[in-house]
């Protein structure tokens, strides 16, 4: 198996050229957002008063959703093991990363698992799958400090047996993710001008494409259908949002987080010191009726479904729930993608006597995938 262990550094006047290009970006670049993009829908409220209004709204309207709770059998742990990637496979089995060990399982719905692959990844810490499960990419520390991404593929071998076959990406990747289709494995890196670059790397080929060039080091990039490339949230300075051409497609807002779902963007951002949410969507804005974070959504059809909890720590979003000093008990919430409106699914710790605090949130095949954030634990939601 290839497995090489390479560390790239980069030199300080190269990094220097990077912060200067970042100052001049945010400073005096002023693209103009595309036609497409809706515009955030809480900006108007410059004052307490107007948004004040636009809060009583959203809360008159949550207190007007309706609870269809799926009944505690339909919700289990998937697995004892702590876990740190997962996808849901068509026949109803799932597969999985062992947090630290980087050991690859595969169980089905009666908590029976099987170990795929015995490859150990010393310090794994997170991984991505492919939709259908059959590759992966395991991030892990090394010495206690740099970050090294393997990226495989889970096969049989000529004797039958199920493998997982790869090679490590060269340097220090970052917003990991494959296409649609598998074929792609997409990340972020720092090249030597100590500028942000896309990447798109074929996993037949082995060829790569810059996608796109940015300033910004510290970014969240949702790459399909559209590349959306975002600031890193904090709650102490105001984010922004940018397509792949560097037009910014947002006003600035603290804390603003965006997520692709097919044809529409969620964004969630501060307003004022509330969390509030919203959908653009074949050109319009829907303003949620509660706020969510981005992360912790997926779509299902003409739906949201969103793991929240009941109140947030206003003083420590994102910041400090980031770094994992404060952890939320959520609730699933199903959303109305044309209206907003919001319905109760699930009361987590009710149907299961537990609190998760929800880190991703993953349609599957009859129902949903749910990875804890402080536990590393998963597990199983049966749709209706």
């Amino acid at each position: 198996m290839k497995h090489p262990f390479i560390i790239f550094g980069s030199l300080g006047a190269v990094v220097a050229l990077g912060v200067g290009a970042s100052v001049y970006f945010f400073f005096f670049y002023a693209h103009t957002a595309p036609a497409h993009t809706a515009p955030n829908p809480f900006s108007e409220a410059s004052s307490s008063k107007g948004f004040d209004a636009i809060a009583a709204e959203k809360a008159a309207q949550a207190a007007a959703t309706t609870t269809a709770s799926a009944p505690a059998s339909n919700v289990h742990l998937v697995t004892l093991r702590k876990t740190i990637g997962a996808v849901g496979l068509t026949d109803g089995t799932f597969r999985f990363v062992e947090s630290g060990t980087g050991h690859i399982y595969q169980a089905d719905s009666s908590g029976a698992e099987i170990k795929l692959s015995g490859t150990t990844f010393p310090g794994a810490r997170s991984a991505v799958w492919s939709k259908e499960g059959t590759r992966v990419a395991i991030t892990r520390e090394v010495d206690g400090t740099a970050l090294e991404t393997f990226n495989g593929v889970v096969q049989k071998n000529d004797a039958g047996a199920m493998t997982l076959e790869g090679a490590v990406v060269p340097g220090t990747i970052s917003n990991v993710a494959y296409n649609e289709s598998g074929d792609t494995l997409y990340y972020t890196r720092i090249n030597s001008l100590g500028i942000t670059e896309g990447v798109a790397q074929n996993l037949k080929t082995q060829k790569t494409q810059i996608l796109f060039s940015s300033p910004i080091h510290d970014s969240f990039v949702s790459w399909e259908p559209t590349i959306i490339v975002t600031t890193k949230p904090t709650a102490a300075l105001p984010g922004f949002a940018y397509t792949k051409d560097n037009a910014r497609i947002t006003d600035g807002m603290n804390a603003l987080s965006t997520k692709e779902l097919g044809s529409a963007v969620l964004f969630s951002g501060l307003s004022g010191t509330s969390l509030s949410s919203w959908l653009v969507v074949g050109g319009r804005s829907v303003a949620l009726s509660r706020g969510v974070i981005p992360e912790k959504c997926d779509r299902v059809d003409s739906s949201l479904v969103c793991a929240l909890p009941s109140s947030f720590e206003e003083a420590s979003y994102p910041d400090q729930w980031n770094r994992g000093e404060v952890s939320y008990n959520d609730s699933l919430w199903l959303f109305d993608m044309s209206t907003g409106s919001s319905t109760l699914l699930l009361d987590f710790e009710a149907a299961t006597q537990k609190q998760i605090d929800v880190r991703s949130i993953t349609v599957v095949n009859h129902g949903y995938l749910l990875e804890g954030k402080s536990d590393d634990s998963l597990w199983f939601v049966r749709g209706s």
